[in-house]
Parts: structure tokens; C-alpha cells; sequence
């Protein structure tokens, strides 16, 4: 039991303490003895104060770290966790760790904290977890266990550090070196095809043959063309710019589009059937960059439809439709359809149905335009039976 007392030393002095007791019982179970303990009330308040002082300090510490710290025990439930760490992740001390950053992207079983909570040792590697604005974030985890003086586990101290913007700038640079692969080999084409066209023109001129010019023209002006696309694609993904809206009539806009291009799918020996509402339609968008939109749709139709000679009678499908929320965009050909594999992957950045045919960049950038304009864009697709692109954007 526990009592308080006034003891008075040799000295005569009276001090104040803490007694303990407790009996200590012989074989039989009766009390032989009785043990006390007595511990001065003073020197109890001064070690308390002294706890409380190096607590103090612990925490200020802990908190002053610019890294975010997790202490968990070997159920991996959350026991402490730093500043930083709550502003990055918020409060979720108690909770269960993997059921704070489900679903953040961790090899099975392999994560740095898993290992040391099974090994008892120091790891490290990287995990991507969901902080509390929702955006996945890489960070780089350093693990050390934390044991007792028998050396038993008993929590696990896990210490993290933003690399999201240096794996960025890693997959930045990565895909400037693809671009630049892919854009030399795209250009060096056309200047091949300009080269061609160049030769027909003049020996056209030369031996007196118009057939030849013109087909040297058309050869021409296919190139400048294909390059002027090029361009203005590395344009846009180089330097995004904020959306210039005006009030369009989505009916007339339309029209200009389908008839830009409706030579050069008939050129190309295509069926052509647009179909507009009678009606005009008035809405806002950036009429250039969403023309950019269209024009790469549908000149990916035509090349499907192009490198599918064996499928005749090509047709391409292109129709607008109206309703009081939205406006709809739908393209379909008759070309050879990709697998969902393929339909998966199109919009990735210099991904490719084409091979060394295309760069990979214009339907990436088709889509980051009806993004911008809050819309979506969906692509259904089957080997052998075409595709269809859809547009909707709303009002």
C-alpha cells in the first residue's frame, strides 16, 4: 500500500516522503516480512520536472525535423508522428498505417517497415502514399527498429522525404530525350517527302510533264502540312497556355472544321458523312485549341483508315449533338481497330499505334485540351471494326 509520511533525519530536519509496502510471505503463505520503500516527495516532484522538461525538449525536437516521422508498434498501428508529418498526412495517430495510405502503391509485403517489423533491422526504399489533399506523393522511407535493453522490438521508427519533384524532373527528362528521338526521326520523314516532292517537281519542269508537278506539289504540300501538325504540337506540350474563350456557335465551328478536311478524307478515297444540328448553338470554348482537337482525331481516322487496304469501302463518321448540359463530338471510322490494350495507352505521352509513323504526341495533347475545357473523351475500339472517339464537353 501506499501512504504519505513526515520522516525527520538525524539532522532533525522533517522532510516528507512517498512509503511503499508490501509483505513478503514464507513458504506457507504467511507474512515474514514486510518491505518499505520511501522516497521523498521533493525528489519525486524534481524528477518529474526533469521528465517533463527532457519530454518538452524531445518534442520540440521531434517537431522541428523538416522530414515527416511515424512511430508504429509491431501491428503497425500509428503511436506518434511529428509536425510535418500531420501537416503532410493529417492526424492519424491510433489508426493502422496501411489502412491510413490505402490505396498508395507499395510492393507486396516489401515495403521498408514491413522488413524491419519482420527482421528487426534498419531498410530503406521508396513508397507512394495519399496525402491529405489526395495526391499520391513519392517518398523515400528510412526504417529503424526500436528495442529493448533484451533487444525485443518493440516499435518502429519510420523517418520520409519528399522525392516527388525529383522523380518528376527524372520522367521529365526521360521523356525530353524520347521527344527529341522520336521528333528527329519524325522531321527527318518530311525532309525526306520534300526531298521527293522537290525531285518530281523539277524533273516534272524540266522534261515538260505537268502530271509530275502536280504530283510533286501534292507530295508538297502533304509534308508541310504533316510538319505545321508537328509543330504545333511541340508547341503546346512545351508551354501550356491558359484558354482564350469567346463565344462560339459550335454549329458553325463545325462546318469550318468539316470543311478543312473533308477534301483530304475524300482524297484519300474515304466515305465522308458529317451530320450538324440545323440549328445554331452558342457556347464557350477556345475555338483554335479545340480545333487542334478535332483535326488530330480525325487525321488519325484517315491513317487508320489508310493503313487498312484490305477493308473496302472506308467510311468516316463525324457528328455533333446538342443537349441542354452538354455537346457531344463523335468520330468513327472504319479502320483496323485497336485491342484494349492498345486503347488503354493512346493518350500516354509519345505512345504510338503508328510505330516510327507517328511522334506519340498529338492525341496526348488532344485530350489535355478537352481537360482544359472540362470535358472528357472516350475511345471504344475492337480489332477489325474501327474505332470511335466521343467528345463531350459541357455547356
Amino acid at each position: 500500500m501506499n501512504t504519505r509520511a513526515l520522516v525527520r533525519y538525524v539532522s532533525g530536519a522533517e522532510v516528507p516522503v512517498n512509503v511503499h509496502t508490501a509483505p513478503i510471505y514464507d513458504n506457507d503463505g504467511n507474512i515474514e516480512l514486510v518491505i518499505e520503500i520511501f522516497a521523498g516527495t521533493r525528489e519525486i516532484e524534481r524528477l518529474a520536472e526533469e521528465s517533463r522538461h527532457t519530454q518538452q525538449r524531445y518534442e520540440q525536437l521531434f517537431n522541428a525535423v523538416p522530414s515527416s516521422i511515424v512511430v508504429l508498434d509491431r501491428r503497425f498501428r500509428i503511436n506518434a508522428i511529428n509536425r510535418r508529418f500531420r501537416e503532410n498526412f493529417g492526424e492519424c495517430t491510433g489508426r493502422l498505417f496501411f489502412d491510413v495510405f490505402r490505396p498508395g502503391i507499395f510492393p507486396a509485403y516489401r515495403d521498408p517497415i514491413t522488413k524491419t517489423v519482420r527482421s528487426g533491422e534498419a531498410h530503406q526504399g521508396e513508397m507512394v502514399l495519399t496525402n491529405n489533399e489526395g495526391v499520391k506523393v513519392n517518398m523515400m522511407a528510412w526504417t529503424a527498429p526500436i528495442k529493448t535493453v533484451s533487444g525485443k522490438l518493440v516499435q518502429v521508427l519510420a523517418i520520409f522525404a519528399d522525392v516527388t519533384q525529383i522523380r518528376e524532373l527524372q520522367a521529365n527528362l526521360a521523356n525530353l530525350g524520347l521527344m527529341v528521338s522520336t521528333l528527329s526521326h519524325d522531321m527527318k520523314g518530311c525532309l525526306t517527302g520534300l526531298d521527293a516532292s522537290m525531285y518530281l517537281i523539277d524533273s516534272g519542269f524540266y522534261r515538260d510533264r505537268p502530271g509530275r508537278i502536280e504530283e510533286g506539289l501534292d507530295a508538297g504540300k502533304l509534308m508541310v502540312e504533316r510538319i505545321r501538325k508537328l509543330i504545333t504540337d511541340i508547341l503546346y506540350y512545351a508551354k501550356e497556355r491558359a484558354l482564350n474563350l469567346a463565344t462560339v456557335d459550335v454549329v458553325s465551328f463545325t462546318g469550318d472544321v468539316i470543311a478543312n478536311v473533308e477534301m483530304k478524307v475524300r482524297g484519300a478515297n474515304i466515305q465522308f458523312q458529317p451530320v450538324l444540328p440545323d440549328h445554331s448553338v452558342e457556347m464557350e470554348m477556345d475555338a483554335d485549341l479545340m480545333r487542334t482537337a478535332l483535326y488530330n482525331i480525325i487525321d488519325n481516322a484517315v491513317e487508320a483508315c489508310i493503313a487498312s487496304a484490305t477493308i473496302p469501302d472506308h467510311r468516316i463518321d463525324f457528328s455533333l449533338k446538342v443537349a441542354p448540359e452538354n455537346i457531344v463530338f463523335t468520330i468513327a471510322d472504319t479502320g483496323g481497330g485497336m485491342n484494349p490494350k492498345k486503347v488503354d495507352s493512346i493518350f500516354d505521352l509519345f505512345y504510338s499505334t503508328k510505330g516510327r509513323g507517328g511522334t506519340g504526341i498529338g492525341l496526348y495533347v488532344t485530350r489535355k485540351i478537352i481537360q482544359k475545357h472540362h470535358g472528357t473523351i472516350s475511345v471504344h475500339s475492337e480489332p477489325g471494326e474501327g474505332s470511335r472517339f466521343t467528345i463531350v464537353l459541357p455547356r
